[in-house]
């Protein structure tokens, strides 16, 4: 039931997500004055971007008014680095608001900020990080200038959208003095790869990051993955049914007695197979719960820790789990041990 799940559900989804028309490839480090000329070769292909994002690069000073060491504990990675600061208008798209409130709404109240301190908003995975809240201040160093900001804002973000995600985000009229470039995220269909020769031979200092190939391999390794799932959920149902076959066969001989007792004593063929259909019946439904239980709950996890996404209520594995398992069971069960009836009962009882 887990395969059956992991392969239907989770996976599709997951592949869904890289659908075919998915951004894949990032144009990155173009310099304002390369801009328009970038736009034009993209639009001459008729192709879309997910929007031009200006972005700076800083490092972090100052957190809190203190040295990051003394509020950090253990040298986080965001320190280490120069950080890409960009800033807009309009909330991104795949970004929500967790904590505080965006530009428009504190600018508008006139309590955003006071003096010299820039409006700031953070991941909020980050913000917990660097032990950080709101109303605190940052340091930030851009090619030796230092400005100080607050933060205002958490955002949660969608890394799966194969678009220019930032974990710091600024109101526009704060960073655009800072020397900048710019960046976007496309999807360049196989026919149209030579636009990629085409911008490097026209802006060589334009980086491109071209994700097709590894996004084929990834699907590549997905529907290597899925046929293996497949062939374990058939090798493993084969290895429960050889289970069951190997205890029917343990108990034959108290069946075969049972059964020639009590045809002795006038019971007919059909009720003996009744009553031993309920009992395997009974064995595959207990055996359908407790696999619907153990697949919810492992799928759960595998939700959570693996794949990263919401959990969601399977109700269906309720209701085919148990009505599979008393079916599958009952039927082999009673189909395996049928013998203990077409034998006569005389001389099942002479040969025990």
């Amino acid at each position: 039931m887990i395969m059956v799940v992991v392969r239907t559900s989770l996976i599709d989804e997951w592949r869904w997500q890289l659908a075919e028309d998915a951004p894949n490839h990032f144009l990155i480090n173009v310099a304002a004055d390369e801009l328009e000329g970038v736009k034009e070769l993209v639009e001459q292909r008729e192709l879309e971007t997910a929007g031009w994002y200006s972005m700076v690069r800083g490092r972090i000073t100052h957190l809190k008014n203190r040295p990051p060491a003394e509020v950090v504990q253990g040298d986080h990675e965001s320190l280490r680095r120069e950080l890409n600061l960009s800033w807009t208008t309009e909330l991104p798209e795949g970004n929500s608001i967790v904590q505080g409130s965006w530009w428009n709404a504190n600018l508008d109240a006139g309590d955003s900020v006071s003096g010299d301190l820039a409006p700031v908003s953070l991941e909020g995975d980050l913000l917990h990080e660097l032990g950080l809240a709101l109303g605190d201040t940052i340091g930030f160093s851009i090619g030796g200038l230092a400005f100080d900001a607050v933060i205002t804002s958490t955002r949660s973000l969608n890394w799966d959208s194969m678009t220019p995600n930032f974990y710091f985000l600024f109101p526009e009229g704060y960073l655009e003095n800072y020397p900048r470039t710019h960046m976007t995220s496309l999807h360049i269909p196989a026919e149209d790869k030579l636009l990629v020769n085409d911008l490097l031979r026209q802006y060589p200092t334009v980086q491109v990051i071209e994700l097709d190939k590894v996004i084929d391999r990834i699907r590549t390794i997905v529907s290597q993955v899925t046929r293996g799932l497949e062939m374990m959920t058939l090798l493993i149902l084969g290895c429960g049914v050889l289970v069951m076959f190997a205890a029917v066969s343990l108990s034959m001989a108290e069946r075969l007695q049972e059964s020639a007792i009590l045809r002795t004593l006038g019971s007919s063929r059909r009720l003996i197979l009744g009553v031993q259909w309920v009992e395997f019946t009974t064995l595959g439904l207990m055996a359908g719960l407790l696999a619907a239980l153990g697949a919810e709950l492992t799928i759960a996890m595998l939700q959570r820790f693996m794949f990263s996404m919401p959990f969601s209520w399977h109700s269906w594995l309720w209701l085919a789990g148990p009505l599979g398992g008393g079916l599958l069971v009952g039927l082999l069960g009673v189909v395996y041990s049928r013998r203990a009836v077409t034998q006569p009962p005389l001389r099942v009882l002479n040969s025990l």
